[in-house]
């Protein structure tokens, strides 16, 4: 399973979040008309990965950006308030994850849609094949 799909699962199967958004979880992009609020993510950066003398141990710490968008604030933050949940501390060994830490969150408006949201950046430790 990729990372990205484990992330996938940890939001859409953590229970307060779902509460909020039901299915809306998205890669990359929110669908236009897409009703609100939902959840988008990305990955935004790679460190370089681990390396040890005579081998590779396969950790990764990729940085990836989860957006909660709503129409209005509020909703944009306890939104928020739930991936932070979801996301902070949380580690998965099916999932190769050790662990995660949210290194950034930023609140923000767009007049043209009129939405809401809150971006919190995510740190994600893991092991991949090497």
């Amino acid at each position: 399973m990729s990372i990205e799909s484990a992330i996938f699962s940890r939001l859409s199967g953590f229970t307060g979040l779902a509460d909020l958004i039901v299915s809306r979880i998205y890669p990359l992009i929110l669908p236009q008309g897409c009703a609100l609020p939902a959840v988008t993510y990305q990955r935004v950066a790679t460190a370089p990965r681990e390396v040890a003398m005579g081998g590779d141990p396969g950790i990764a710490s990729p940085r990836f950006q989860v957006t909660a968008w709503a129409g209005n604030f509020d909703e944009a933050r306890a939104v928020a308030e739930q991936v932070r949940l979801a996301l902070e501390r949380w580690s998965d060994s099916d999932n190769q994850v050790d662990d995660t830490y949210i290194v950034m969150e930023i609140d923000g408006y767009d007049p043209e849609t009129l939405e809401y949201s809150s971006v919190l950046d995510v740190v994600v430790i893991h092991r991949e094949a090497v």
